[in-house]
């Protein structure tokens, strides 16, 4: 709202033609009277301005183009908080797929190794062993599709944290659409209120 205050004072100098009332920061350079900026508060500088504006001759449709510009600006403020909680949950999301890919390739080379070492283990072993070899050949037969199915479970839990990923981009594309049609709507509403104020 300060924004918006600031922004009409820079429709008052436009219309009262005085350097002396703009007291904005953002402003300031664009004015040669410093110390009048300084030397006003925001708040008669406010109160200034809702005077001047009563006194147009179409002060009614000015009000509600300011009003309009107000709702914008929440608008456009409300929609930059929501592309930023949904670049946070994006990284977060993205965060979680890199954890979960590493969890899994940690857990194929556990496996690999793991099976590697035993299967030169059994085989050294293999002509003294040959009937718990056989045991043992189930018994990790048994635990390879154990770990078959983790594997699985991983890889349908990459895959729909995948597809949340892609629909929160998509969502993320689609308030960015609306952000920059609304900017693009407050733009013409303030060439609007700009000419309306030089008529």
């Amino acid at each position: 709202f300060l924004v918006a205050f600031w922004f009409l004072e820079f429709c008052y100098a436009i219309v009262a033609h005085n350097r002396l009332i703009v007291a904005s920061p953002c402003l300031v350079f664009l004015f040669t009277d410093v110390s009048s900026a300084i030397a006003l508060p925001i708040f008669v500088q406010c109160a200034l301005v809702v005077a001047t504006l009563f006194v147009l001759d179409d002060s009614l449709t000015v009000l509600l183009l300011i009003l309009v510009l107000l709702l914008l600006l929440l608008l456009l403020l409300l929609l930059l908080l929501l592309l930023l909680l949904l670049l946070l949950l994006l990284l977060l999301l993205l965060l979680l797929l890199l954890l979960l890919l590493l969890l899994l390739l940690l857990l194929l080379l556990r496996d690999y190794y793991y099976y590697y070492y035993y299967y030169y283990y059994y085989y050294y072993y293999y002509y003294y062993y040959y009937y718990y070899y056989y045991y043992y050949y189930y018994y990790y037969y048994y635990y390879y599709y154990y770990y078959f199915f983790f594997f699985l479970l991983f890889l349908m839990l990459f895959f729909l944290f995948l597809l949340i990923f892609i629909l929160l981009l998509f969502l993320l594309l689609v308030l960015l659409f609306l952000f920059l049609f609304f900017l693009l709507l407050l733009l013409l509403l303030v060439f609007l209120l700009l000419f309306l104020f030089f008529l």
